[in-house]
């Protein structure tokens, strides 16, 4: 057995496609390195190499991700649970369907405990909630 130090190479995955009688072949470039990291995550801001990283509030999010990206490159779906009609339904859904990129691409970028600025209309600042809160309060309580 020989082992890796670093550097690149290519290797081809055979990988059958569902309801389909063909087999397609992809071409993965990866990368063997001696960092600590989790699979996928390689853009990211997040810093494996640091210990904080591997803590319960940055592990716990930062694994599912990396599962995500594990489960795309094998060509597998997510199992998922929805409501229909008052009805619990199981389903499958493409990892990239619900990431909306190729969880592997160059493109993707995991920017955990980050703010996503589509959303940040809708969020008040804890200082305006807490004048608002407290000082409805407070007139009650005059």
């Amino acid at each position: 057995m020989q082992e890796c130090t670093g550097g690149k190479f290519s290797i081809a995955v055979e990988s059958s496609v569902r309801n389909e009688n063909f087999m397609n072949s992809k071409r993965i470039e990866m990368t063997v390195q001696n960092n600590p990291s989790l699979f996928g995550l390689k853009n990211s801001n997040r810093d494996f190499t640091i210990k904080e990283s591997w803590g319960k509030n940055q592990f716990n999010s930062s694994f599912p991700a990396a599962l995500c990206c594990y489960l795309d490159y094998k060509d597998l779906k997510a199992n998922y649970l929805k409501i229909k009609e008052g009805i619990y339904v199981h389903g499958e859904l493409a990892i990239n369907e619900a990431f909306g990129i190729e969880p592997n691409s160059v493109d993707a970028y995991y920017a955990f405990k980050s703010t996503y600025a589509p959303f940040q209309q809708y969020v008040e600042p804890l200082w305006l909630f807490k004048k608002r809160v407290l000082g409805s309060v407070w007139q009650e309580l005059k």
